[in-house]
């Protein structure tokens, strides 16, 4: 078992990173855990992958000898390719609430194709170098409504290809290998098996 000290200040993003940990036999802890949250340097609008690389380094500066993961993830609508993406996160963070900001994405796509893709990008430091990253990416279209209790965000209204349901209606021992997270996190894991010291 490996311990991983998770780059960011997203709660649900925190939760799902920590159960796909667990789930693989390792463990996931927020960085908050043992120093107080730290201001990231400014964002790209245009790289998933530069994020999650500059998130990991910065934490990893201030934890040596510990492995810092980051994740840098967007949802892409293939009728607005102009809209979210790299900066969805931003685009969103006016909305109150996961169940306002999917309201929102279904309301504007009434009337027009329901294509998604779901991009994650991971990124692996140890003392201030980048050992890993990977990429992972999933498509569906999006629902008509919002559906589903066994989590919230845009597994509401995602529903991958080849299925029926959303995310959101599928237990975690079923979600797992359709969530973008833990396709990426299987990635980067793979890559990391003997490197790790």
């Amino acid at each position: 078992m490996t311990e991983y000290y998770i780059a960011t200040h997203n709660p649900n993003k925190i939760a799902e990173l920590q159960r796909i940990l667990t789930w693989t036999g390792n463990h996931g802890r927020p960085y908050t855990d043992v120093m107080p949250k730290q201001r990231y340097p400014k964002e790209s609008n245009d790289s998933y992958r530069a994020n999650a690389i500059n998130k990991a380094l910065f934490i990893s500066h201030l934890l040596p000898n510990k492995y810092v993961i980051a994740d840098d993830s967007g949802l892409q609508l293939a009728a607005f390719p102009d809209w979210l993406g790299v900066t969805t996160g931003r685009d969103l963070a006016a909305y109150p609430t996961p169940e306002a900001y999917d309201e929102a994405i279904l309301s504007k796509l009434k009337g027009h194709e329901r294509g998604f893709t779901m991009v994650s990008w991971l990124a692996c430091a140890y003392n201030d170098e980048i050992i890993a990253t990977s990429r992972a990416m999933i498509h569906g279209r999006v629902a008509h409504e919002q559906r589903g209790s066994y989590t919230k965000g845009f597994d509401r209204i995602l529903i991958p290809t080849g299925e029926n349901q959303t995310l959101a209606e599928m237990p975690f021992n079923e979600r797992y290998y359709y969530l973008v997270r833990s396709k990426a996190v299987n990635q980067l894991l793979a890559k990391l098996r003997g490197r790790q010291r």
